[in-house]
């Protein structure tokens, strides 16, 4: 009866060697049914294991509460990101006025629940894309396509701006035809793959006092032969010791023609 006594204790602290003061507590007992203490100590794990399911609850240290992730509603507050509106938040407004508008443009005043049933019964998402206004805005539309089409603009949009840049093409002042050849060349290259290029002469010495018109000339007879598959972007000019123009791809427009019939 004292083994049972012993093994039956109405009230057990478990802290943390629970386990430990568990066997020390029963080992009066261990005797009486032929168990060693590390047996009680494993039976008592096991148990203790069951009981909590193999995981303990995550509590909070101050109240206790358990760490559960906030439920979110149906409703979608940013477009780009695609994040939700909690449901708390949504309890208190799903009865406001808001004005819903359809993928055609048309618009209607309703109630946030209602928006959000269209939406549903359309396969569309209810997204708020003005909060500020009164009332806020929700505009009924397929959110999954339209953040993979942003997504796609933006990827087209980074890589044309890394695509296209501005070359370079140094001239001599008295560059000969089979270079001058090579150097129109690369020019018409790097225009059919959206470059932009600057031609330019540096003048050095006495070049620079005797011959500034000759460069100028000469880079305003290379300027004229890309005109066909390029556009200047202002004149040839001097800027310090060079004579520089840069041409942007696309060929210039036509002057108009005369407007009016021809007289007899």
């Amino acid at each position: 009866s004292n083994h049972v006594r012993a093994i039956s204790s109405p009230t057990i602290v478990v802290r943390g060697n629970a386990v430990r003061n568990i066997c020390i507590a029963v080992q009066p007992a261990h005797a009486a049914f032929g168990m060693e203490c590390s047996t009680i100590s494993r039976l008592v794990s096991r148990s203790f294991a069951t009981f909590n399911h193999g995981k303990p609850e995550k509590q909070d240290g101050k109240n206790g509460q358990q760490n559960r992730p906030e439920k979110l509603s149906d409703v979608i507050m940013n477009v780009t990101t695609g994040e939700k509106m909690p449901y708390s938040e949504y309890r208190t407004m799903y009865d406001k006025t808001v004005l819903r508008v359809l993928v055609d443009g048309s618009k209607e005043e309703m109630t946030l629940a209602k928006a959000v049933s269209e939406a549903e019964d359309l396969d569309l998402d209810a997204v708020i894309v003005s909060m500020g206004t009164t009332p806020p805005v929700v505009k009924l539309m397929d959110h999954g396509k339209v953040r993979h089409d942003r997504k796609k603009k933006q990827k087209e949009s980074v890589k044309k701006s890394q695509s296209t840049s501005t070359k370079e093409l140094r001239l001599g002042l008295r560059i000969g035809q089979h270079d001058l050849d090579t150097k129109l060349k690369q020019a018409n290259e790097f225009i059919q793959k959206g470059h932009r290029v600057k031609l330019y002469i540096q003048l050095r010495g006495a070049d620079f006092y005797n011959n500034q018109q000759q460069a100028l000339d000469k880079v305003e007879e290379i300027a004229e032969l890309l005109s066909g598959v390029a556009t200047r972007l202002g004149t040839v000019a001097l800027l310090g010791r060079t004579v520089s123009v840069t041409m942007t791809p696309g060929a210039p427009k036509k002057a108009a023609q005369e407007a009016g019939p021809k007289s007899p």
